[in-house]
């Protein structure tokens, strides 16, 4: 079929009722979680999976992208209007939306947000269409060794572009995902690995427990030893109760090319495994800053706030191509909307978009109209949501807390599965309090069985021989990338530091 075809397809299955209320929740609940600094999709997602057990797989998968979405245009409004970014791609929103709304201009400011995030996600999804099916028909001739590779290359990515943090931390949280991947019964020998004699570890760790102790848990322990008794608004929220939330013509073609340049980055960084929007929000912005150097740059720039917003959501699209197109998760939140599929019994792929097209094009018509909701219910309704950041953070964490006592227990009901989650949560905060990064060791244990499958089966295709595996053009270029990625910033940086100053 065509592409205009698919699209139709995809419409009619996205405006099913059902469907089409599932993507208005899962577009509200992410805009209300992004409000609330301390969730964010990820912790959302992971309490949310046990319960989608019992539901369609297109109502599911829709939702779970909408809280995706909906949460980087939620993060904004606290970014603006109490300095306190929802999300971390929101931290640029602040630096120029707060700096707006104390001078009197939160209306302008939200009214940016949305608009940016509207156009970020629309060119974002447009660009999703088009790049989607000549990255599947690539991935179609694909044979073990080409996924192995790939899977590798996706490691490595995420290991080399982790914000914040070291190459050597990034490889130790590797190994831990890949170690507690192992944990249970040999898929060909059938021999028990770290198990320890205890058979409730017979079929390995669920993902949707790790997801839930490292994630959700970790996060609520660390809020409520942080902020017991606080709420989320501080001392220097901005009141906004009459703001008229709109912009001029003007100022709409003022920030129009900014949004369209911002679109066009953020979509395709975010495409890259482990890069994500914290990188893509602050070259957008900093991009800005060089076209337009005589701006109000850190007083309250309107092109500031549309450079982050229209970034952000593009780049969440762009994540979304490598999961859907060939399986590989390039976040922390597209890793745990993976388990989710595969919960669901679908395998995302190249043959995804063959086996099941209605789902396929049907989550992507979604993305289209999950995005013109958030634009319809922020700008007259945003003044509401902008409430939430009052909820006082004990009474917050402590209802994620039982939601994901309740959502462990539920996915195979026992209470060994229950002391789990409390183990990984005691570990996630270990992971926190070491700076190591979460991500690489949930995209590792995703991957893990894959990798070991198709390691397996590489080994007889290439008759044994390494020399072999290397002779494939397309592992030759993905192993090539992988090295570049990782000498690549050690060659630049000692380049850097080796450049005679100038006098």
């Amino acid at each position: 079929m065509s592409m205009f075809s698919n699209l139709l397809l995809g419409l009619q299955v996205a405006l099913t009722p059902m469907n089409f209320l599932f993507a208005l929740g899962g577009v509200i609940l992410g805009q209300i979680v992004g409000i609330l600094p301390g969730l964010g999709p990820i912790v959302t997602i992971a309490v949310l999976l046990p319960f989608t057990y019992s539901l369609d797989p297109i109502a599911a998968i829709t939702a779970f992208s909408g809280i995706y979405y909906g949460s980087q245009f939620g993060g904004a409004i606290s970014a603006i209007l109490v300095n306190a970014p929802g999300t971390e791609a929101a931290i640029i929103t602040a630096m120029e939306g707060y700096p707006m709304a104390r001078r009197g201009m939160a209306g302008k400011a939200l009214a940016a947000a949305a608009i940016s995030s509207f156009v970020g996600g629309i060119l974002g999804t447009l660009f999703m269409v088009l790049l989607s099916g000549p990255m599947t028909k690539m991935v179609v001739a694909f044979a073990a060794p080409e996924y192995l590779a790939l899977m590798i290359f996706a490691l490595v990515c995420i290991s080399g572009f982790s914000e914040n943090t070291t190459l050597l931390k990034c490889c130790f949280s590797i190994c831990i995902g890949l170690a507690i991947g192992t944990i249970g019964l040999d898929g060909t020998t059938g021999t028990a690995r770290l198990t320890f004699g205890n058979y409730n570890l017979y079929e390995g760790i669920s993902f949707v427990i790790l997801a839930i102790g490292m994630f959700a848990l970790a996060e609520v322990l660390r809020n409520l030893k942080k902020n017991t008794g606080e709420t989320n608004a501080t001392k220097n929220r901005i009141e906004f109760d009459s703001g008229i939330v709109k912009l001029s013509m003007k100022e709409l073609l003022y920030i129009l090319p900014t949004q369209i340049r911002s679109s066009i980055s953020g979509f395709f960084i975010g495409v890259l495994p482990g890069v994500g929007s914290t990188t893509s929000t602050p070259l957008a912005y900093l991009t800005e800053k060089k076209i337009y150097p005589k701006g109000e740059w850190g007083k309250g720039e309107l092109r500031g706030v549309a450079a982050g917003e229209s970034s952000n959501n593009s780049c969440a699209m762009g994540a979304l191509v490598p999961l859907l197109t060939m399986g590989i998760p390039g976040s922390g939140t597209t890793a745990i909307m993976l388990s989710a599929f595969m919960i669901l019994g679908i395998q995302p792929g190249p043959l995804l978009f063959q086996n099941n097209p209605e789902m396929v094009w049907g989550l992507i018509a979604s993305f289209f109209i999950g995005t013109c909701i958030l634009l319809v219910i922020n700008l007259p309704l945003v003044k509401y949501c902008a409430k939430l950041v009052q909820i006082p953070n004990d009474i917050l964490f402590i209802s994620v807390l039982l939601l994901a006592i309740v959502g462990s227990y539920s996915v195979s009901q026992r209470i060994f599965d229950v002391w789990l989650i409390v183990l990984f949560g005691i570990i996630g905060l270990f992971f926190a309090k070491a700076k190591l990064p979460l991500t690489p060791c949930l995209v590792a244990l995703l991957l893990g069985e894959l990798i070991e499958t198709n390691l397996a089966r590489s080994i007889v295709i290439c008759n044994h021989n390494i020399f072999e595996f290397f002779k494939r053009p397309i592992v030759a270029v993905f192993i090539l990338l992988a090295v570049l990625v990782i000498v690549g910033p050690i060659i630049y940086r000692n380049f850097i530091k080796k450049k005679p100053e100038k006098n």
